[in-house]
C-alpha cells in the first residue's frame, strides 16, 4: 500500500548545493563577526585608559592601573605606567600581596622574543592580613613598546625575590585587550615625540 499523503521530497537527503549554501551562511556570519570585532578594537576610544599633561621637558603620560596578571594560586599583580617624554625609560609602579615576607630584588617581563628586567625601588610595605608590597621599576620604553606590539605573544611577569621567583601569567583575551590599548597609547607617545 502506498501512502498518497507523503509530501514531496520527504525522506530525501539535502542536496550538495543546499549543504554548500548552509556552510557559506555560517562562514559568512563568522567572518562578519570577526571583521566587526576587529573594527571595534581598532576604533577603540583609548582616552579612558590614560591621562596626559605637560611637564618639563615634555609631556607626562599616565596609563591607569591594569590587572589580569596572576600567579597560579590566583594572587594578582596590579600595575600602572608613567612616562615622561622624551626619556628612554618608563616607570611601572606595581602592587602585590603575599602571606610571606619577601625581599623583592627585581622585576622582569618575558615574551618568546624579548626579556627585559631591572632592579626595583621600594615605595612602601604594609602589614595587613597579607603583606602588601608597592614597588617601582624603570624599564626601557622601546622594549615595552615591542612587548605591547604583539597581541599573540603573551608575556609573563617575574618578580625576583631573595629566595624565589614569583611568576604571573595573563589570559589570552585579557592580554589582547591590554596590549591593543597600550600599543595605541605608545603609538600616540611616539608620534608626539617626533620633532
Amino acid at each position: 500500500m502506498v501512502n498518497k499523503n507523503k509530501t514531496r521530497g520527504e525522506g530525501k537527503q539535502p542536496s550538495f548545493l543546499s549543504f554548500q549554501r548552509m556552510h557559506f551562511k555560517h562562514l559568512f556570519t563568522i567572518i562578519l563577526a570577526l571583521v566587526v570585532s576587529t573594527v571595534q578594537l581598532i576604533a577603540q576610544d583609548i582616552s579612558k585608559y590614560y591621562a596626559v599633561g605637560t611637564q618639563e621637558p615634555g609631556n607626562i603620560y599616565f596609563i591607569y592601573p591594569q590587572k589580569g596578571f596572576k600567579t597560579p594560586k590566583g594572587e594578582s599583580f596590579i600595575y600602572d605606567i608613567t612616562y615622561l617624554s622624551p626619556q628612554d625609560s618608563l616607570s611601572i609602579k606595581f602592587t602585590y600581596s603575599d602571606r610571606d615576607l619577601l625581599a623583592i630584588d627585581s622585576l622582569g617581563w618575558k615574551s618568546s622574543t624579548l626579556t627585559v628586567s631591572s632592579p626595583v625601588k621600594k615605595i612602601y610595605i604594609e602589614a595587613s592580613s597579607k603583606w602588601i608590597y608597592r614597588y617601582e621599576v624603570k624599564l626601557p620604553v622601546d622594549a615595552m613598546y615591542k612587548i605591547y606590539s604583539n597581541t599573540t605573544d603573551i608575556p609573563e611577569i617575574n618578580l625576583f625575590c631573595a629566595d624565589r621567583i614569583i611568576s604571573f601569567e595573563i589570559k589570552k583575551k585579557n592580554w589582547k585587550k591590554y596590549a591593543s590599548i597600550n600599543h595605541r597609547i605608545f603609538d600616540l607617545i611616539h608620534l608626539n615625540n617626533k620633532k
